[in-house]
């Protein structure tokens, strides 16, 4: 197994995180602040180049937190192992599809979503 680089470390992306946030908000409000008191064209750059990187930011921030997905790891159900009354109980309730899918993933949090629907179709027919 090949050794971790210096920047792949739980302790960097956290702290590197609160970091960046406290820096952008230090850098934020002196830097608007003087383009509103003084509007000059290296002022005004000055804002626009730090609402590039906080847009820049939040949006790597987001698609690393969309990557990762849920924290809570959950085993794969297999739809064969789901009994038939937990699926006639899903739909019991409800004439909505949906709302039975949604129930039946409820009652089994790792079963993915295209077996919960398969399920649930192959008993409403």
């Amino acid at each position: 197994m090949a050794a971790r680089k210096w920047y792949d470390n739980d302790a960097i992306d956290k702290w590197g995180t609160v970091v960046m946030v406290v820096a952008l908000a230090i850098i934020g409000g002196p830097t608007i602040g003087n383009a509103i008191d003084d509007p000059t064209a290296w002022n005004v750059t000055l804002v626009v180049i730090w609402v590039a990187a906080l847009a820049s930011y939040a949006t790597s921030m987001l698609r690393r937190r969309s990557r990762t997905g849920n924290t809570e790891t959950r085993d794969a159900v297999d739809p064969a192992a789901v009994p038939d009354s937990d699926v006639t109980t899903a739909i019991a309730d409800t004439t909505s599809r949906v709302t039975a899918v949604k129930r039946l993933r409820e009652m089994h949090p790792g079963l993915s979503l295209g077996d919960a629907a398969h399920l649930v179709d192959g008993r409403r027919h």
